[in-house]
């Protein structure tokens, strides 16, 4: 049996590391008597599939656009180098750190788990990142390939979340101000879920992008079986969805599936002739999830107020008390993002031009910059009850880099969403595969106006997946 060549290695890696993604995301902590796949094996496969890129690196014949985001997303990293060469603090910080949890912990272990090394993992996230745009976007693979293996991915962990659902193991719910373990299938009655091993922002990004695919499956599908299976799986996934309560997400998704729908009822006839019960019914289903999730949200922080006030009321004369109804409101106020971006905008003025360094954000909050935040009473971190209360991230992927990489950070940013969505529109009329992936990016993009998901290396990944099928040269 002949070896397969290098492409061919090249090509499965990339197919590989698309499935392994539910290990990487979900089942490996879930399963771990059943499954012992390492949480980095992506990481192995993406650094195995950069050595070959190197030693292939000029048979690959890279199209102008793809040379573009290479060179601004490499400028960037460097950029992120530089800040974080800068911030070396951070190391001796945490080592004198009189946290009782850290004190008896060795020097290793301090520098391993310091901010340093933090922003050392985000920036290596990102050349990872490079690494897969690159083979994605210069794979010999087929399209309907790798958007299968992307439907695998999307089944197993939409599989995996209902058995969190179902199961009678307790999960964690925060409803605001109170936190506290009930059983899953109260799930809709009491806040948002907090599914063991994944955050809700990181779960509902890739089920934003996956109800696209599951669409273009859809229409590529043949066989009645195979269209209701797609069909029962959108719906499903709309539920898991629901359960996550991202307003963001579920608001995006309904009005980008909906705009995609509009044009092809006026652009492309015979796609809408063929779908448009498909269509309309997900476009209903999201109406019906959007007015659950927002009326849910009001109820809830309703409830919550009350709740305080009630407290407060009966109180008044216990001091205890009321410092912790003043630390619960202050947790409450800085989960919200008139908290978030005002603290990116004052990091981001300490230092306008470079920022305060990637993967730097939460350090600069609870050490570097502690001061400058703490001019303003709402802003200052010493009114955190907690210092794991303090957020890691903008939540806005603009504000977060305005603030971590300044300036020519955020210019270099913006320049390469810039080429990227101008890709995707310029080849979005030719045909609904191209339709689809523009209609993701632009989901993706708005979406970062609320949401910080560049910080989970899994949501990093799946996003230059996109572009590289974006930017992936014509089959």
């Amino acid at each position: 049996m002949q070896l397969p060549k290098q492409w061919e290695i090249k090509d499965i890696l990339i197919i590989t590391i698309i499935i392994l993604f539910p290990f990487n995301l979900l089942l490996g902590r879930i399963f771990p008597q059943l499954i012992s796949l390492p949480f980095y094996s992506i990481e192995i496969l993406i650094i195995i599939l950069g050595i070959i890129l190197i030693f292939k690196w000029k048979d690959l014949k890279l199209t102008k656009k793809q040379k573009y985001v290479i060179t601004i997303l490499t400028l960037f990293i460097l950029l992120g180098i530089i800040t974080i060469t800068k911030n070396s603090e951070a190391i001796t910080e945490f080592i004198t750190t009189q946290d009782p949890t850290r004190v008896k912990q060795s020097i290793f272990k301090k520098i391993l788990n310091s901010d340093i090394t933090h922003a050392i993992n985000e920036t290596i996230h990102i050349i990872l990142a490079l690494i897969l745009f690159i083979g994605i976007s210069t794979t010999k693979a087929r399209k309907e390939n790798i958007f299968k293996a992307l439907c695998i991915t999307a089944i197993v962990i939409l599989l995996a979340n209902c058995y969190l659902l179902t199961t009678q193991t307790d999960v964690k719910f925060d409803s605001g101000i109170q936190k506290e373990s009930i059983q899953p299938y109260k799930i809709t009655t009491v806040g948002r879920a907090y599914f063991p091993f994944v955050n809700t922002i990181l779960l509902s990004f890739f089920l934003s992008g996956i109800i696209f695919i599951f669409f273009y499956q859809y229409t590529t599908t043949k066989n009645k079986k195979g269209k209701a299976v797609l069909f029962s799986l959108s719906i499903l996934l709309i539920m898991i969805l629901a359960a996550t309560k991202s307003r963001t997400t579920t608001a995006i998704s309904f009005i980008i599936f909906s705009l995609m729908s509009i044009y092809f009822f006026k652009r492309k006839k015979e796609v809408w002739k063929r779908n448009k019960q498909y269509l309309i019914t997900i476009c209903v289903i999201l109406i019906i999830t959007n007015m659950f999730v927002f009326t849910f949200h009001n109820f809830s922080l309703t409830k919550t107020i009350l709740k305080t006030e009630d407290i407060k009321t009966e109180n008044t004369k216990t001091e205890s008390i009321n410092q912790e109804i003043k630390a619960q409101y202050t947790e409450f106020y800085q989960r919200r993002r008139n908290y978030h971006w005002p603290t990116a905008i004052t990091l981001f003025k300490t230092n306008p031009l470079l920022g305060v360094g990637t993967g730097l954000y939460s350090h600069s909050i609870r050490h570097k910059e502690k001061d400058a935040l703490c001019k303003t009473k709402t802003l200052c971190p010493n009114n955190i009850k907690a210092p794991s209360d303090i957020s890691s991230s903008a939540h806005s992927i603009y504000f977060q880099k305005l603030a971590e990489n300044g300036i020519i950070g955020s210019f270099l940013f913006l320049l390469l969403l810039g080429v990227i969505l101008k890709s995707a529109y310029l080849k979005a009329q030719k045909n609904i595969y191209r339709t689809i992936l523009f209609c993701i990016i632009v989901s993706f993009l708005i979406q970062g106006l609320t949401q910080s998901y560049f910080i989970f290396r899994e949501t990093l990944y799946f996003f230059w997946i996109i572009v590289g099928l974006i930017l992936k040269k014509e089959e």
